[in-house]
């Protein structure tokens, strides 16, 4: 059953994320929406783990965003099983933030059905 109730884009970009105060650790996206980001990264997280993620979308965009939200999804990194970046995580957003689809769009990035 398809749960997905927002456009997702593939982007490509570093995220910072915080699991709690002591730990953080980077991420790169894979894809995103206005309700959450699919990214790699080489921290290992647990469903259900409270994240918050800084991001700047492009080298030149003037808004550091900040999401708060909580892992809903891990697996391996199928792609590189055994490089840094070996995780796969899914984060889904506390609330909805609809400014991020035109960032998206506006990256010329491909919206995957």
């Amino acid at each position: 059953m398809e749960r997905r109730h927002a456009t997702r884009y593939e982007v490509l970009f570093p995220i910072r994320v915080e699991i709690d105060q002591s730990k953080s650790g980077i991420a790169i996206s894979r894809n995103g929406s206005t309700t959450g980001i699919l990214a790699v990264t080489a921290e290992s997280l647990v469903v259900g783990a409270p994240v918050s993620m800084r991001f700047r979308a492009t080298i030149d965009d003037p808004d550091e965003h900040r999401v708060t939200g909580h892992v809903v999804r891990v697996g391996a990194n199928e792609e590189d099983p055994d490089g840094p970046f070996h995780q796969l995580v899914a984060v889904q957003f506390e609330s909805e933030r609809p400014e991020l689809e035109a960032l998206f769009r506006d990256l010329g990035a491909r919206a995957i059905e």
